[in-house]
């Protein structure tokens, strides 16, 4: 008799990016009126959703829900669109998915099993579309046979049906009484799958911020979600954790401030602002509101090229006009570059530019008369403590340098073609880079596809409409904890990255491993003394010295 090989789908093989299942319903009721309703409205629905689910299946839920209201859609379209939904959301588990194909190498027989509501043939769609299903497999879904796993029930059906035997039968899944001690119970090995929250995701999963919308269990599902649907490396948790939360909630926040105050036109600022720009145009692929575009300039290309050759490459690309109101965006400044920007502007009759900011910092005394601008750090200080504002503003390197890593070559100036079109010059050396790392451009591809992965769930979880809770309450509280106390498990790229020491000039190791006379002397010249030491000493350690 063959040995069979059978895993549970939700949690093991398919892995919702909401997190838990009671905010698929949060996003449910975001569809599930004709006409927009008040939150306490979506809110009844939500409660009667889960209510519902007394009865099996997916027809039954919506034939018997406890919920009316003019504007609600009819039962047909409310489970089309939850299916779509479901659909929308799943995404596989990459160990999962090998380990199914390493029990199909040795011989193994297939099966799938779920305790589920939702229609076998959705199931099965779901597992052939991420490469799960083969011809040959079986699946049995217990609101169709009305039999459970976690009664024992579903296993003893299965057995007589398929004609297997107990002791040559390995059970996969994640709940710990269903697929574990219950099989067991009939001589069933069984081992748990785990797909745990890392540790800031457990975090916002405990974070209320939004009684009509789990704001923080979703983003902590998204980010959970696409960590396990990629091959793990060591950039993987500080970009799904740390950069890509921040950023997509920083983009967001421009976007809905622009369309409400009538900006058309977003420039991007090169090189800081590369990741910015590929999340704005993916967020506004499916609008025509808003126009983004790339800018290639620097300070060294502003103040150190001719002001005609500088309002020429302006005028080509869009961002000096009479008439579209336009904005530039940048990472981090000192509010010099608009200032100038806008006086070269205004002296040839242009409209004033708008400035977009994640950070503003000050190398001296503020400056006089400065243009408007939005600085996202200053406009969120309100909901922030002393000690995280604080800590924001204490690795400026890694905002500028490390969260927006790209590939590109610096621009030095600008020129005109033959035909007398104005372009930009590049550096041709990167000798005099402040930072540098190996396999720069392997290390861009890996983020700019979980980054692209990651904004594109952004917005199917309709978190762009919770952007500001999204950066307040969740964003920027959580790079505030990684500056004021850095977590060893989000470090290990930073160990890659080298920037230059601002005294000897020659490049080091963001963080690096120290050892005992380096921490006993207090080492001088580190880039971060604090990451260092996380990196360097076990955790109860590092505590224990910093008096966490």
């Amino acid at each position: 008799m063959n040995y069979t090989s059978s895993f549970d789908i939700f949690d093991t093989c398919l892995i919702r990016s909401c997190g838990p299942s009671s905010a698929l319903y949060d996003i449910l009721a975001s569809e599930a009126f004709s006409k927009p309703v008040s939150n306490d409205i979506r809110h009844e629905f939500i409660i009667a959703r889960i209510n519902a689910e007394s009865h099996t299946n997916l027809q039954s839920i919506y034939n018997n829900i406890e919920f009316s209201h003019e504007h609600l859609l009819p039962v047909d379209k409310l489970i089309e669109n939850e299916l779509t939904i479901e659909d929308s959301l799943l995404k596989p588990s990459k160990k999962v998915l090998t380990l199914v194909n390493q029990c199909r190498i040795d011989g193994h027989r297939i099966i799938f099993i779920s305790d589920m509501y939702l229609p076998s043939s959705f199931l099965c769609n779901q597992l052939k579309k991420w490469g799960f299903w083969k011809d040959g497999d079986t699946l049995y879904v217990s609101n169709e046979i009305k039999k459970t796993k976690s009664s024992g029930e579903l296993f003893k059906y299965i057995a007589e049906k398929e004609n297997l035997c107990f002791t040559r039968w390995h059970h996969y899944g994640d709940n710990l009484k269903s697929d574990v001690i219950t099989p067991r119970k009939y001589g069933i090995t069984s081992t748990q799958i785990t797909t745990d929250y890392s540790l800031y995701q457990k975090r916002w999963m405990d974070t209320t911020i939004c009684p009509q919308f789990q704001i923080g269990p979703i983003m902590a599902g998204l980010s959970r979600s696409i960590a396990l649907s990629e091959d793990k490396n060591n950039h993987t948790a500080i970009t799904l954790d740390i950069i890509a939360p921040l950023l997509v909630s920083f983009v967001c926040r421009i976007i809905n401030h622009a369309r409400l105050h009538g900006i058309n036109h977003l420039y991007f600022c090169a090189r800081d602002s590369k990741t910015a720009y590929e999340i704005a145009n993916q967020i506004i692929h499916s609008h025509n509101d808003i126009s983004v575009h790339y800018l290639y300039i620097s300070r060294q290309a502003l103040y150190e090229s001719s002001e005609e050759n500088v309002i020429s490459y302006f005028e080509h690309v869009g961002l000096a006009s009479k008439a579209e109101p336009t904005a530039i965006v940048d990472i981090r400044t000192t509010g010099k570059s608009l200032k100038y920007i806008n006086e070269l502007l205004q002296k040839r009759g242009f409209n004033p530019i708008y400035g977009y900011f994640f950070e503003m910092y000050c190398t001296g005394s503020v400056l006089p008369h400065m243009p408007p601008y939005h600085c996202e750090i200053n406009s969120v200080y309100n909901s922030l403590s002393n000690t995280e504002t604080r800590s924001l503003s204490s690795q400026g390197v890694l905002l500028e340098m490390f969260f927006s890593i790209h590939e590109e070559p610096k621009t030095i100036g600008y020129t005109n073609t033959q035909d007398g079109l104005p372009q930009p010059v590049f550096s041709e050396s990167t000798d005099e880079e402040d930072c540098q790392t190996n396999n720069i451009n392997q290390i861009v591809s890996i983020r700019k596809k979980l980054i692209s992965h990651y904004t594109d769930s952004f917005m199917k979880l309709h978190l762009h409409e919770y952007a500001d809770d999204c950066m307040k309450q969740i964003a920027l509280p959580t790079l505030a904890s990684f500056f004021i106390h850095p977590e060893k498990e989000y470090l290990e790229s930073l160990t890659e990255f080298q920037v230059r020491n601002e005294y000897s000039s020659k490049m080091q190791p963001f963080v690096e491993h120290l050892s005992i006379f380096d921490i006993l002397h207090r080492k001088k010249g580190l880039s971060w003394h604090k990451g260092s030491m996380a990196w360097t000493l076990p955790k109860w350690l590092y505590k224990i010295h910093y008096k966490k």
